[in-house]
């Protein structure tokens, strides 16, 4: 969606519209699309807590000005000040620069939604007459404090590498070790790897595929904006 105002200057703003499943509610998992009857019940389980952010989630429940849903913090609410701010931008008079609004599927299995949208911004700023100068990201960060750190616009930027290795060989026993296909009597004398399996299998696999997940952060010291 994009509100325009004046100019070629443009900001993004973007989030993911999908959830992670109802298992995360365990025992209320019947409730997770209920949300008038999931808040109750989530105010009966706060009822005796001492945690402090729990406390604060039972306070906020009982003000009446809460409810909750699946998605709430990731990310539903950012997702609507994404759009709070849209309806208030283009209500405002002779406001400089656009808003681009883009909500994605997919954050939470493959970020499907948030490549394809990279791959096609800029053939949508070129099409509309955009310079785009900046992206907010709503997502949610964690803040067990008074929720201060929640409203802020932070300076930087937050990256995955995901190093994969795919190891492709001839599957072996480790009952014959010196009957590897095509080694003959080249292997003898020669030590071979051990079984390479799980639980008691001592056959070698054919095929192996492990990976790691590397994340990388920057961030400026201090907030940008709140």
């Amino acid at each position: 969606m994009l509100v325009r105002g004046t100019g070629r200057a443009t900001v993004v703003l973007t989030g993911h519209y999908d959830t992670v499943t109802t298992r995360d509610y365990r025992d209320l998992e019947d409730l997770a699309t209920q949300p008038q009857q999931l808040t109750q019940a989530l105010r009966k389980t706060l009822a005796m807590a001492e945690a402090p952010a729990a406390k604060r989630g039972r306070d906020d429940f009982a003000s009446g000005e809460f409810l909750a849903g699946r998605g709430l913090l990731d990310m539903k609410a950012g997702v609507a000040a994404a759009l709070a701010v849209c309806a208030a931008f283009a209500e405002s008079t002779n406001a400089a620069g656009n808003l681009l609004f883009i909500a994605v599927p997919d954050e939470e299995n493959n970020s499907a939604g948030a490549r394809k949208a990279a791959q096609a911004l800029p053939a949508i700023a070129g099409e509309r007459g955009l310079d785009i100068l900046a992206a907010i990201n709503l997502d949610a960060i964690c803040d067990d404090g008074d929720g201060s750190k929640g409203r802020i616009i932070a300076l930087g930027t937050v990256g995955k590498l995901l190093p994969t290795a795919h190891v492709v060989g001839v599957p072996a026993h480790s009952g014959f070790p010196v009957e590897w296909p095509e080694c003959g009597d080249n292997c003898r004398g020669h030590s071979r790897p051990g079984g390479v399996g799980i639980g008691a299998s001592s056959t070698t696999p054919s095929r192996f595929r492990a990976h790691r997940r590397v994340c990388s952060a920057f961030a400026t010291a201090s907030p940008a904006m709140t």
